[in-house]
């Protein structure tokens, strides 16, 4: 059996505001952007300088993601030689290397806050609540910018991280069965949806009604 040589990106973190401590806390994946793929999805250790070399990625079609990373940041931007990649995967070959890649990291995280309550005002905490982004080309698998949080026994519900964007908000009942991504299931829940825009950093209130 002939095994393929995996690809391999390097580059750098970067962060806009005031870091304590370093880089190497942050994790850089690349996992493969067709869900149906299954198969090993590696991670590579960002040096304390922002350095990183991630090896060994399959051929194929894939993010660039982190995991972990210092609290209060999130990742805003993914670029290759100047372009910006961050929602669009990126092909890669059988031993290919790709460097000159660079990770910007935020601390301005939008934060979304509500409850969500029926007709009587009494807390609903049964439900979903949905948020995904106006624009149909990101109503993909992986995307970033649709997220869904379960409420407390309040109903206080809380979603941070979203990028800056227009964005729907809807409750969805737990009898209802669907995938958050499938294009046809959202595009059913714009109706009757609160539009709301989304700036970088941006905490905003919203509250949800749903008829007993």
């Amino acid at each position: 059996m002939t095994l393929s040589v995996g690809a391999t990106i390097s580059g750098t973190v970067t962060f806009q505001g005031t870091l304590v401590g370093d880089a190497s806390q942050v994790r850089v994946t690349a996992p493969a952007a067709d869900q149906a793929s299954f198969g090993i999805n590696p991670q590579s250790r960002v040096e304390k300088d922002g350095h990183f070399t991630l090896s060994g990625i399959p051929a194929g079609s894939h993010y660039i993601r982190s995991n972990g990373g210092p609290r209060g940041w999130m990742l805003k931007s993914v670029q290759v030689s100047g372009s910006e990649t961050i929602d669009a995967p990126i092909d890669l070959r059988s031993g290919q290397t790709l460097s000159n890649m660079t990770l910007v990291f935020t601390d301005k995280i939008s934060e979304i806050d509500g409850t969500i309550t029926n007709d009587s005002g009494r807390p609903v905490p049964d439900f979903t609540i949905l948020v995904f982004p106006a624009d149909p080309a990101l109503w993909r698998p992986q995307s970033r910018h649709i997220v869904t949080a379960r409420p407390d026994q309040n109903g206080a519900f809380q979603l941070r991280g979203l990028p800056p964007g227009e964005y729907f908000v809807v409750p969805i009942d737990p009898a209802e069965q669907g995938e958050w991504f499938e294009p046809t299931f959202l595009d059913q829940h714009r109706q009757g949806a609160i539009r709301l825009t989304l700036g970088e950093g941006d905490i905003k209130t919203q509250d949800l009604k749903v008829p007993r």
